[in-house]
């Protein structure tokens, strides 16, 4: 399957369960993205998550985001130098989105998804996000696909296979909606993005995207993504999840002393 260019993973994730996605689903494949692609990064600080900053990328100042994307970006663009705390960003997308109903309206709408759901005014009076005949197949596809890398995925992990590695370097930051990636996994895509970066592989470097900004999976946010993905799961089960409200002060980066100078 070839994944269009423009899709991101939170619109493929939709399209694939548009009725069971939900929004932390949504952001957090949202946030990888971003992460992934540089429009942010995340200063560490002593090894500890919930005392980093997200700050803004080098690819920050000239990404047009998406509505979605917005919801973590659009504090930067009113101040591209805030330094946010981890939980404090997470807070303030989930407070941006306004909840599931306007997130996935934004999905539904957006240019790369408006075709493949069902549009009429009963559909918009009541926010359904029904699929249409090509959605349906589209759906189909991407279910089926993801199938197929998760199988291959751990059949790789045994009996290392150098032509699977390469096609999951080239669907880029759709690698992210697979659940539990194996670290070993993970190793052996370092391995071969590592040896077409010391080949000097145009042709090959030229098809796998965001991934030419790495010199290597060490020493960046994917080496410890698993750590960056529980503490977001974290931060939801305690702080969202179990309120009613977050921090209603948080677009204005002041009350809760969530941004550093």
């Amino acid at each position: 399957m070839k994944i269009p260019e423009n899709w991101t993973p939170a619109e493929m994730l939709f399209l694939k369960t548009p009725l069971e996605s939900s929004v932390q689903e949504l952001l957090r494949c949202t946030l990888f993205d971003l992460l992934f692609r540089k429009i942010l990064e995340l200063d560490i600080v002593s090894n500890d998550l919930n005392q980093s900053y997200f700050i803004i990328g080098p690819k920050f100042q000239n990404y047009l985001a998406k509505e979605h994307e917005r919801t973590f970006l659009q504090v930067y663009h009113m101040n591209p130098e805030l330094r946010i705390l981890f939980p404090h960003l997470i807070m303030m997308a989930y407070e941006n989105t306004r909840g599931s109903r306007p997130l996935k309206k934004g999905l539904r709408n957006s240019n790369s998804l408006n075709t493949y759901f069902k549009n009429n005014s009963f559909i918009q009076l009541f926010g359904l996000n029904i699929l249409n005949k090509e959605g349906r197949k589209r759906q189909t596809e991407i279910s089926r696909y993801f199938l197929y890398l998760r199988e291959n995925m751990n059949y790789s992990v045994m009996n290392r296979n150098e032509d699977f590695l390469m096609e999951c370097l080239k669907i880029r930051e759709h690698i992210f909606l697979l659940d539990k990636i194996p670290g070993t996994f993970i190793l052996q895509l370092n391995d071969t993005l590592k040896r077409l970066v010391k080949t000097r592989d145009q042709a090959a470097l030229s098809m796998i995207g965001p991934w030419v900004n790495y010199q290597s999976i060490e020493n960046t946010f994917l080496d410890i993504m698993i750590d960056i993905e529980n503490a977001y799961d974290y931060i939801f089960f305690t702080s969202i999840n179990h309120s009613s409200h977050g921090c209603s002060d948080c677009s204005s980066c002041s009350s809760c002393g969530g941004c550093g100078d």
